[in-house]
């Protein structure tokens, strides 16, 4: 009938939520994906942000900083709200800080 099908797959194995950590967790992830459908950001680098999860929750040190994140999040969310969908270059957040908040030279007396 479906000769795209191998005729033994493996089905996958149901997810159970045995406690409330599982459901918790579960609950969670739900909330975070409808917030980012809410706020038209569905097309995220999934794997960046379970990455980014990880790394955070194991301590490990974030590439990018807590305060800069905050401005990302805020301006790929405008960029999308407003429908634009053009494919920008990355910019490393010390960099788009430099370019808009420039460090004053102090000039001595």
């Amino acid at each position: 009938m479906f000769p795209h099908r191998k005729k033994n797959a493996v089905q996958p194995k149901p997810i159970e939520l045995k406690n409330i950590y599982d459901s918790a967790g579960y609950a969670l992830g739900v909330d975070v994906a409808s917030s980012l459908q809410s706020r038209k950001m569905n097309n995220i680098n999934r794997k960046l942000m379970r990455t980014a999860l990880e790394d955070n929750i194991g301590g490990k040190p974030s590439m990018i900083d807590e305060n800069d994140c905050f401005m990302l999040l805020n301006e790929y969310s405008n960029k999308m709200m407003s429908g634009d969908t053009t494919e920008a270059t990355a910019v490393k957040p010390e960099e788009k800080r430099k370019r808009h908040h420039p460090k004053r030279q102090r000039t001595r007396k």
